[in-house]
């Protein structure tokens, strides 16, 4: 009877437990290869998300520019305003009293999407980034995003329920919003509509305006607005160059 050459030095109780080991080896090599492919799966799905994330940032960011700019405008006509009240008189041989009060008359409501912040956070897969700025800033982002849709819902009360109430009381509402319409809104002349305006018996002269206590003070809390807006607009547009910068480096393995 022929023998292995080691099974003089190995015992039979040994002999048993190779073939186990070997099992538990490949069985131990199975679970460390899906651990491996499972976070290999969870990386790519992450990466891809952060792409999405990344695309939705730049476009945000072209809407808050476009925002920043009708509130530069905006700030600016009633800066105009404050201007000819303490002077006594309209002086702006570019733009009409009219149409600086129709600057007044327009609001914010730039849609700023969370779709793909969103996505990632309730996969759970924000746990999958590496680099904790960048982990804090997406979790944070989504209230940034509610406190910004908070200051349009501001600006748009303001409209309907200061603005709007007291040139109805104190000038032609309708004159104002045919300028409004002619011009479309301060900075970007978006939301122009010269088919929506309506003809007028007469034109009135809103200078008397400019004696009004309570027209000053609606210009004053219209630039406090503004104010608030483009500062907080502002410190967004550096949190998107943050994240978008912060992405491009976690992509790249870069901690």
């Amino acid at each position: 009877m022929t023998t292995h050459p080691a099974s003089g030095r190995v015992s039979p109780f040994a002999w048993l437990l190779l073939p186990a080991a070997a099992i538990v080896g490949s069985i131990l090599l199975a679970f460390a290869i899906d651990a491996w492919w499972g976070e290999r799966k969870e990386v790519i799905e992450k990466n891809a998300l952060l792409e999405s994330v990344r695309s939705e940032m730049l476009s945000n960011r072209e809407r808050l520019e476009t925002d920043r700019v009708y509130r530069q405008g905006a700030m600016d006509s009633a800066k105009q305003l404050l201007a000819a009240i303490e002077s006594g008189r309209y002086e702006d041989a570019t733009t009409t009293l009219d149409h600086r009060l129709a600057d007044l008359t327009w609001f914010s409501n730039e849609a700023i999407s969370t779709v793909a912040v969103d996505s990632l956070l309730d996969g759970g897969l924000i746990a999958a980034v590496d680099n904790e700025r960048l982990r804090h800033y997406l979790v944070q982002w989504p209230h940034h995003v509610e406190a910004l849709r908070t200051l349009q819902e501001q600006d748009y009360e303001n409209l309907m329920d200061e603005v709007a109430p007291f040139l109805g009381r104190n000038a032609s509402l309708l004159q104002i919003s045919n300028e409004a319409y002619v011009h479309g809104r301060p900075g970007d002349n978006a939301g122009k509509g010269p088919q929506r305006v309506l003809p007028l018996s007469r034109v009135r002269d809103h200078s008397n305006l400019l004696r009004n206590l309570e027209f000053e003070g609606l210009l004053v809390r219209k630039m406090w607005n503004e104010g608030d807006a483009l500062f907080n607009v502002d410190d967004y547009l550096r949190g998107m160059d943050d994240i978008v910068a912060l992405i491009d480096q976690e992509l790249a393995g870069q901690l």
